[in-house]
């Protein structure tokens, strides 16, 4: 397959990166071997690299506080985890909450303030 990250997946792993104050690689260096969409998410794969390797899982398998987002056309909720294998990014999921299905618009986002859960306001719009 070897395709690059969507804006989505990209900004998920910004928002990692940013959360753990380093830099992030550039959308570019990331490979995709695999990605698999479902009618309330996705699951796209990684390539085993250097560029996976600088991305800070935090010490855990699998990531999982990236902040929910919310789709700024339709309004659903997303949820989000990084996997991690020896230290390397290895995929990122992406998951729908409340049973509805994945936006068709899936860009771009507003995630949800750090500071008040549920607040998609407060929060900065994504879009890159």
């Amino acid at each position: 397959m070897n395709s690059q990250l969507t804006p989505l997946e990209y900004s998920v792993i910004e928002k990692c990166c940013a959360q753990q104050g380093t830099s992030c690689p550039s959308r570019e260096a990331f490979v995709v071997v695999a990605r698999d969409r479902t009618p309330v998410g996705f699951m796209t794969e990684i390539e085993p690299s250097d560029t996976a390797r600088q991305v800070p899982n935090g010490g855990k398998r699998i990531y999982d506080s990236i902040p929910a987002a919310r789709a700024v056309r339709g309004g659903e909720i997303m949820g989000f985890l990084l996997f991690f294998n020896d230290g390397a990014l290895d995929a990122i999921e992406g998951f729908i909450y409340n049973e509805e299905a994945w936006p068709a618009r899936e860009w771009p986002v507003q995630y949800e303030s750090a500071k008040h859960a549920g607040d998609f306001d407060g929060g900065s719009v994504i879009n890159t």
